[in-house]
């Protein structure tokens, strides 16, 4: 009689969004490809975007990045945990113009702005975040523009 181990997937930002849950748990009965799990965990999820999240994902086996190995070369052994970390910077989205970037940026709510008085005249910054005790001089938190008069 063979024990049902499992596989541990973790998903990441857009394939968690996607798949619903951070992670969950494949029992298996043995070794799987990595082509086999990935079609185990797309067909729990049918009718989500998974499929096309999965498809550009980085994976980990453990600790070991396999990416650039085919899916159907990697063994995933029981006990294990595979991560799909997909691209972090947005792209499944498609490249906007300059017209739609301006469209965009004009629709965002406006920042907070307060006048000050600095040794080179009117000056206007952004509010600093109130968690953080205020530090006199500029840091990396505040943003300077030249005051509009």
């Amino acid at each position: 009689m063979s024990e049902t181990q499992v596989i541990r997937v973790r998903y990441w930002a857009a394939a968690r969004a996607a798949a619903g849950i951070a992670e969950e748990e494949v029992a298996v009965a043995g070794p799987l490809t990595l082509a086999e799990l990935r079609a185990e965990v797309v067909g729990r999820h049918a009718g989500t975007r998974l499929p096309e999240v999965v498809g550009v994902c980085s994976v980990l086996v453990g600790e070991r990045p396999v990416s650039s190995t085919d899916p159907a070369a990697v063994v995933v052994q029981p006990g294990e945990t595979v991560e799909f970390l997909p691209p972090f910077a947005a792209a499944d989205r498609s490249p906007i113009g300059h017209d739609e970037l301006v469209r965009r940026l004009d629709s965002l709510p406006p920042l907070s702005v307060r006048r000050q008085r600095t040794r080179r005249g009117d000056q206007c910054r952004t509010r600093p975040p109130r968690d953080r005790p205020r530090r006199s001089g500029a840091t990396a938190a505040t943003a300077w523009c030249s005051a509009v008069s």
